[in-house]
């Protein structure tokens, strides 16, 4: 057959060179294999999947360990298969504190990952994960009146007769510092920034006077904070 064909094209060749050019450069593009580029894989070791994100929250957290203040860092060596479920997590380094050390243990039992990926093909794997518990440090009244305001404070005794006498028609923002107790007390309040008016910020110290709020919380335990609260002066 090879031999017909090129017979027929030293006939093409003595009647019309023109018309053999264009056979001869047309049947290598149509007849040549198109060879596949180099593929190219990353080895990965399991890791977390955004889609499904491992959430180690509070409500992990021992509520004794709350209570004693207890925070470490514990590592879990746990199995990942091929279609990223988690088995068998143990602890390789301790906390130091046992109710920690099971709450790692819970926290990743029938968790999710990525699977580790070889040749691109998911495979079975092990893997360690570090998990940090720290819990909220509790303010204190003195720590949250001592930080400085965000801005300068009006000056009753600076101020114009515009900025101390409030227009009928005004809308005018001025931030508290607060301090929560575990309670929900208010115990103490300073103006943080401003409205720019002293006796609206008098105003906003005054309403939020004997109140009370819901305290911030570690896990389950409430604690002490330092907050801020936005008030806005609508007059019209």
């Amino acid at each position: 057959m090879a031999t017909a064909f090129w017979r027929y094209v030293r006939v093409l060749i003595r009647s019309s060179p023109i018309y053999f050019i264009a056979v001869f450069i047309w049947i290598p593009y149509s007849q040549a294999d198109v060879l596949p580029g180099p593929q190219i894989f990353i080895d990965m070791p399991a890791r977390i999947d955004p889609a499904r994100p491992l959430k180690i929250g509070s409500e992990f957290y021992p509520v004794e360990s709350v209570k004693l203040r207890e925070e470490g860092k514990c590592v879990v060596r746990m199995s990942v298969d091929k279609f990223g479920d988690i088995h068998d997590p143990k602890i390789l380094t301790s906390s130091g504190f046992e109710r920690l050390d099971a709450a790692c243990v819970a926290a990743t039992s029938s968790g999710h990952l990525l699977p580790a990926m070889k040749n691109g093909t998911a495979i079975d794997s092990t893997t360690d994960m570090p998990i940090i518990w720290a819990l909220p440090k509790s303010s204190t009244l003195a720590d949250c009146m001592a930080i400085p305001a965000s801005l300068p404070l009006a000056n009753p005794q600076a101020d114009s007769a515009a900025k101390t006498k409030v227009p009928k028609k005004i809308s005018a923002k001025v931030v508290l510092r607060l301090f929560v107790s575990e309670t929900g007390a208010i115990e103490g309040a300073k103006v943080d920034r401003s409205s720019g008016y002293t006796r609206l910020d008098d105003a906003a110290l005054k309403a939020v006077s004997g109140q009370k709020m819901k305290p911030a919380m570690a896990g389950s335990q409430a604690i002490a904070a330092c907050v801020t609260m936005p008030i806005v002066w609508n007059l019209e």
